[in-house]
């Protein structure tokens, strides 16, 4: 248990060096480059050596652990004793750091220009807040008033609920999600510190669309888990913790759009660097819903409060308050073209789906949020499925018609031109939705959905 506190230590201590190397980088002094990478390889490697050590502790069964006990047995077997190691919310977050130590080595190799100095020094206050947590409460702390030399017999074991291929290996998936959405959020917070945005959309790209995949991916495993395990008659019951998902992802896939606008036409700068920061930030107050004991009574898997969540306030607060700084000080020096507001442009259909993608997360991050705000007024209660159903079909349906029309406009053909191909495939998505009905699908919104979704197909097939 020593080397697990002693690695989470060095971590903390090293982190904070190359922090503050990487912000005398960004300010300059290119020579502290070199400090601030040692510095940084002491803290992945310290980060992955304690994930690692954790991972032997419940492959050997050291129920001597506090953390080991409440999340392994014996009788779990190799694969869910491994799951353990995510099981609890210790463990979640020192996964967390060390998957964000690896993405964040991809950052210390780009270079020492300032833009990289000012994204590391922002991307380590993260990894920082992720040793705050565990530094309060440890993975590796003993079971209480166990006496020395002696070996619990058996633990607890890991969740019967959570016993499932498919939740052994979500949670790592998630996770890697949630790590790389650092790498924007960073690299946002430095080009607006230098304001300078030249590099900021072709380096936050690609770890855009890996969260987009990562946390898509995660999603579909957690929505099957609840068809298969806890019966809930379809993929997605809008579990308060996959929704905290979600709402992220969705921001995410607007970002992802805006970017591809920003590099080719030079638009949506101020959009993209606050979805980047947003994005984040939603991933903080869902760690927060999810870890507070707020959810509890609401969810099957979120967890209990451990006392953290005055560290999570203060480090969400802060992140906003750092995000709404940087974007309202330099709000009027970054000057862009204004996206083409023609219903002909495809800049104007990227800008409408990237609208009902943000509709769509506000409203879910209402209903998810409700167990938070009605507590202030009396008893906490949570809103049903039904209103997530209401709310999101017709924006599924205007974002499926709009993914169907899209291609056509690549082209820049004429109107004509344009209309007589949409209208094969609508054609083609009303012969779909036909048979559709004949064999069994009656209720008008399913055949509204069906019509959507094969035009959406047939559109870009």
């Amino acid at each position: 248990m020593f080397f697990g506190k002693l690695a989470v230590g060095l971590a903390a201590a090293s982190a904070l060096v190359a922090a503050l190397s990487y912000l005398m980088v960004g300010r300059g002094r290119r020579d502290l480059a070199l400090v601030g990478r040692r510095a940084y390889y002491v803290f992945a490697a310290c980060a992955t050596s304690g994930v690692a050590y954790l991972f032997f502790l419940f492959i050997t069964n050291d129920f001597r652990v506090e953390y080991v006990y409440t999340y392994s047995a014996l009788a779990d077997g190799l694969i869910y004793n491994i799951a353990g190691v995510w099981g609890g919310q210790q463990g979640t977050f020192l996964l967390w750091l060390a998957l964000g130590s690896v993405i964040g080595l991809w950052l210390v190799r780009r270079g020492d220009d300032q833009h990289i100095g000012y994204s590391i020094f922002y991307f380590m206050l993260v990894q920082m807040f992720l040793l705050v947590v565990l530094l309060v409460r440890s993975p590796f702390d003993l079971l209480p008033g166990l006496p020395a030399g002696i070996m619990p017999a058996d633990g607890k074991g890991l969740n019967p609920l959570l016993q499932d291929p498919w939740m052994a290996i979500h949670p790592p998936i998630v996770f890697s999600g949630f790590a790389a959405t650092a790498v924007p959020f960073s690299l946002a917070l430095g080009a607006l510190t230098l304001n300078r945005y030249k590099e900021w959309v072709t380096r936050a790209q690609p770890w855009v669309t890996f969260s987009v995949i990562m946390l898509g991916t995660g999603l579909t495993m957690g929505g099957y888990w609840a068809y298969k395990v806890l019966g809930w008659g379809g993929y997605w019951a809008w579990d308060p913790v996959e929704n905290s998902v979600i709402i992220p992802w969705f921001i995410l896939l607007g970002l992802m759009h805006g970017l591809i606008l920003e590099k080719r036409e030079g638009s949506l700068r101020k959009s993209n660097l606050g979805l980047a920061m947003l994005a984040f930030i939603l991933i903080m107050f869902g760690t927060f819903l999810t870890r507070s004991g707020v959810l509890a009574d609401f969810s099957v898997h979120s967890f209990v409060d451990l006392g953290i969540n005055s560290y999570l306030v203060t480090f969400m607060l802060s992140f906003i308050g750092l995000g709404l700084f940087w974007l309202g000080y330099r709000s009027r020096s970054i000057r862009v073209p204004e996206v083409n507001r023609s219903l002909m442009s495809r800049e104007y259909f990227v800008f409408l789906a990237m609208l009902i993608f943000a509709v769509t997360a506000a409203l879910v991050l209402v209903g998810t949020s409700a167990p938070l705000f009605t507590r202030l007024w009396g008893d906490a209660s949570a809103v049903n499925a039904e209103y997530y159903n209401k709310i999101t079909f017709p924006l599924g349906v205007a974002l499926a018609l709009l993914m169907g029309m899209y291609p056509y406009f690549l082209w820049r053909a004429k109107g004509t031109q344009v209309w007589k191909k949409i209208g094969v495939a609508a054609l083609m998505a009303f012969a779909a939705t036909s048979m559709a009905v004949m064999w069994g699908v009656h209720r008008p919104s399913y055949v509204i959905l069906t019509y959507a979704g094969s035009f959406a197909f047939f559109g870009n097939a």
